[in-house]
Formats: C-alpha cells, sequence, structure tokens
C-alpha cells in the first residue's frame, strides 16, 4: 500500500491509524514527531479523501474534548491477483483486512485491542471506548470476540495499584459500552422467553452480571436487569411482572451474602414456586452451597450460567448459531 496518502502527504499518519485505534491530533503528533500544525493540515487531507473519519472524542483534561480519528475501512477496497500457470486467484477486500500490517516484514503486527480497550476504560473515555470496539469489529472481530476483549480488558484495570480510581471507572466504561454494543446487535426475530437476573442484598459487584445479560441478549433472550443490591420484594415484583419468564439468575460474589441469597430464594419460592432459580458467581463453589440456599441449578462463573439458562430456553429458530460465552 503507497505510503503517500495524498497530495497533502499524509502517509505517515495514515500509516499510524491503520491499526484501527482512534487517535487525537495530539496523540498524533507525538507518535510521528510531526508539528501539531502539520498534524491537523494532514488530517484534513486525509479526511477529504474518506481515508479517515472522526469517531468521537476523547475525554477531557481541561477545556472542550479533543477529537479522534480512525481508518475508515469502507473508503477503499484492495484487489489482489494471483496469475498462476493453471489457475487465477483474485481476493478482494476493504481497508480493514490489512489493519494492523506492518509496511514491511512477513508477519501481521497483532493489534492489541486488550490494551487499547483497558487504556480508555481507565480513562473513563466512553467515545474512545466505542471507536475502538467499532474498530476491533470492523477489523473482523465478531461481536462475542469483543465481549471477551472487554471482559479481559476490565480485568486488568485492576493490575495498576497506582491508579486507584481506574477499575471503578473501566467497570462503568465498560458496562456503558456493552448497552451499546447489545443495541447495536440485538437479534431480530420473536424471543426465546425472559431472564431476571440481579444481585442480592449486600452484593456491590456487577460486571459479570452486565457480561451474561448482553451475551444472552445476543443470543435472542429476553433480560430483565436488575443490578446489584436488590431486595427481595424486588425480585418477586419483577419476576410477577416479567413475560415467559424462564427462570431467575442470582449472582454471589462474596460468601457472606449467600444469607441475603436464601431470602430472596425464599421469596421467589413463595410467590413464583415453577420458576427455576439458578445460583452463581465465586461465592457458589459446590452444589452443596446452592442446596441450604434453595436453588435448583449452581454455577461458579458466567459459562455455567449461560449452559443453564439454554437448557431452559426454546432453540433458536434461526439456522445461524448463536454468540459463544465470553471465556
Amino acid at each position: 500500500m503507497p505510503t503517500n496518502a495524498g497530495n497533502g502527504g499524509g502517509g505517515e499518519l495514515f500509516q499510524l491509524l491503520r491499526d484501527g485505534v482512534p487517535r487525537t491530533r495530539a496523540e498524533l503528533a507525538k507518535a510521528s514527531g510531526l508539528a501539531r500544525p502539520t498534524v491537523a493540515a494532514r488530517v484534513e487531507a486525509l479526511m477529504h479523501r474518506g481515508l479517515i473519519r472522526p469517531v468521537g472524542d476523547a475525554a477531557s483534561t481541561g477545556g472542550r474534548p479533543p477529537s479522534q480519528f480512525a481508518l475508515n475501512p469502507g473508503a477503499k477496497v484492495v484487489v489482489g491477483i494471483d496469475v498462476g500457470a493453471s489457475h487465477t486467484s483474485v481476493a478482494v477486500a476493504d481497508l480493514a483486512a490489512f489493519a494492523g500490517l506492518p509496511d514491511h516484514g512477513d508477519a501481521p503486527l497483532r493489534v492489541d485491542w486488550v490494551g487499547r480497550l483497558r487504556e480508555r476504560f481507565v480513562a473513563g473515555d466512553d467515545s474512545g471506548a466505542w471507536a475502538t470496539v467499532e474498530a476491533a469489529l470492523a477489523a473482523g472481530r465478531a461481536p462475542d470476540a469483543v465481549l471477551s476483549l472487554i471482559g479481559e480488558a476490565v480485568r486488568r484495570s485492576d493490575e495498576d495499584e497506582n491508579h486507584l480510581a481506574g477499575a471503578y471507572l473501566a467497570v462503568g466504561t465498560a458496562q456503558r459500552t456493552l448497552a451499546v454494543l447489545a443495541s447495536r446487535f440485538r437479534t431480530r426475530g420473536r424471543r426465546r422467553g425472559t431472564v431476571l437476573l440481579g444481585a442480592p442484598g449486600g452484593e456491590g459487584h456487577g460486571f459479570a452480571l452486565s457480561m451474561l445479560a448482553v451475551t444472552l441478549r445476543l443470543r435472542n433472550l429476553g433480560v430483565l436487569e436488575l443490578g446489584t443490591g436488590v431486595p427481595a420484594a424486588v425480585f418477586v415484583d419483577a419476576g410477577r411482572r416479567a413475560s415467559g419468564l424462564l427462570a431467575v439468575g442470582l449472582g454471589v460474589t462474596a460468601v457472606e451474602h449467600l444469607e441475603h441469597s436464601g431470602k430472596v430464594i425464599a421469596a421467589l419460592r413463595a410467590q413464583l414456586p415453577d420458576v427455576p432459580i439458578v445460583l452463581g458467581g465465586q461465592a457458589v463453589r459446590n452444589p452443596e452451597i446452592a442446596e441450604v440456599a434453595g436453588a435448583d441449578m449452581w454455577t461458579p462463573d458466567i459459562a455455567g450460567m449461560i449452559e443453564h439458562l439454554e437448557r431452559l430456553a426454546p432453540r433458536p429458530r434461526r439456522a445461524d448459531p448463536v454468540p459463544a460465552l465470553p471465556p
């Protein structure tokens, strides 16, 4: 691919943006070593040709938030033709297929999507996080694979001991990103039923439930997500109002909150005796714990919760495979 992307001499900036990661003018200037006025002019030239596009604003450090720019994968197509003695092969791809390829060398440069997402999450940068998700999707990542990237980015956000607020910002930003992802890829067709999700009183960790909720929605299941610290009466009220309720899923991460789970399950049993209840989370380590709490099924992780709920739900009507659960 030519390095001179237009008469404006924006080839160097274009190469920087080929990895699909959104950057501001200041970030491009720092990475390229070019003066900011030069970067501004070349960004305009690249946008004029449609090779890059604005993808939202970065987090503000005071004043107006700076704009971010990323590769526009649909701007051009690349055609490759291999003519041999007994064959001719033709390949056509958009620019996203070349995201992350180096200028020289034999092996492609892998984009660190998890690192890029983590960077945006800990900064509380909603638009930058979604722009990174869009870039990953444009580069060929499936929605369920993007879920895995998001989950790993949040897990890594807790590793920096010098950024105490980072983990909290990451969870909040990631949850908002998940909500956008779920709305963009909502499956068409009739719902396979409804699942009620929540964490009982005392529980404050809800990111795993949010991940579960998005995965279920991608599988054409309706989800009523109550959040964390939910009283038993709220579970009962939501369950009675739900249409086509398949099951109730309770998430518990700490052993000391299992008592609250038992109260929720008892209240549900009294009002909705035929609705299956799945108890899951880090605190649920064996079937004995679930039995004492009164649950029908148990699982220590999201994958197990999905397996239980899939058994309860009717099979998808479409022939398309449902998305896999992020590990």
